[in-house]
């Protein structure tokens, strides 16, 4: 009997299987990761966990798979009661529901893919905004042992070079850029072309690990530059076509305002520095020259205010 395939839309199949996502659910978080990613949604940043949260729009979603064929209505459901975490106050309104209400509750998963804040805005009005979990990223997770390796299904042989590409990559990583492009097999290089769209983000092995590594020098932190939520905000940020020089001035600009204020200096951390307020931080005056522009102008209204008075 054929070993199941390790990855389905990118996840992991056995922890779809455990969290119990079903296919249609998988099929929705993948499309929100890639909205979140291209960098094209409304934000809103919770100093409360420290958090970026985005907007999704559900017409978009529903434009990018009509394959799914529901409505509205019921992906805002799936998103809210299925992928969502469980609400705090869930107990306390479930008693204080009709019998029919309960049933309709008791079907719900919150799954905790996916946890959500509802922002009040006079320009907007009200909307939800979404941010993963942690839960969510345990299903992205890449595998690297030979054991991962073994239980593709024949037909996976592009996933398994890709696991074995990457071990052979970790290995080895000082080597210099583009040191690891003929890993591949003929075969593999075959098959790949085929499925272009698929991100080998060890493409930018060299590069996620000079970003991470100026980042820990500079806020004295300790990030690790293989973990997948943070090459998901650097990826966005190279797609939008951003240089490895515009992510260390970044560094360099926020680490200037929030490196020794007490409050912020938490912020000095890839979800953050290199989330959709990039180029904003990007294009930051630097703290002393603002001061030094500062000065001018005094001197310049003080100078005029002595020459109206003669």
């Amino acid at each position: 009997m054929n070993e199941m395939r390790v990855e389905v839309l990118g996840f992991k199949q056995e922890e779809l299987m455990r969290q119990g996502v079903s296919l249609d659910e998988a099929l929705i978080l993948r499309d929100i990761e890639d909205i979140i990613n291209s960098g094209k949604t409304a934000t809103y940043f919770c100093e409360e966990d420290g958090k970026m949260y985005h907007w999704i729009f559900y017409n978009k979603v529903l434009d990018d798979i009509p394959i799914l064929n529901i409505s509205k209505e019921r992906l805002a459901r799936i998103i809210i009661h299925n992928l969502c975490e469980k609400p705090e106050d869930f107990d306390e309104k479930f008693e204080s529901c009709s019998e029919r209400t309960q049933k309709d509750m008791r079907q719900r998963k919150y799954l905790g893919l996916l946890k959500s804040k509802v922002v009040k805005n006079t320009a907007e009005g009200t909307r939800s905004y979404f941010t993963f979990t942690d839960k969510f990223y345990e299903m992205r997770e890449e595998i690297f042992s030979e054991e991962g390796m073994t239980n593709a299904s024949e037909g996976c042989d592009v996933n398994v070079e890709w696991a074995r590409r990457k071990r052979l990559v970790r290995q080895n990583e000082n080597v210099g850029r583009g040191s690891d492009v003929n890993v591949f097999s003929d075969k593999t290089k075959t098959c790949s072309r085929t499925r272009r769209k698929r991100r080998n983000k060890d493409i930018y092995i060299n590069i996620y690990i000079d970003i991470v590594e100026y980042l820990n020098k500079k806020a004295n932190k300790n990030y690790k530059h293989n973990s997948d939520k943070t090459r998901r905000f650097i990826d966005a940020r190279l797609n939008e076509g951003f240089t490895l020089e515009d992510f260390k001035k970044v560094i360099d600009n926020k680490c200037r305002s929030w490196l020794n204020d007490e409050r912020m200096n938490q912020y000095l951390r890839p979800e953050t520095l290199f989330g959709t307020k990039f180029e904003a931080y990007l294009n930051e005056m630097p703290i002393s020259q603002k001061k030094i522009e500062k000065a001018v102008e005094s001197a310049v209204e003080s100078s005029f205010s002595r020459f109206t008075d003669l």
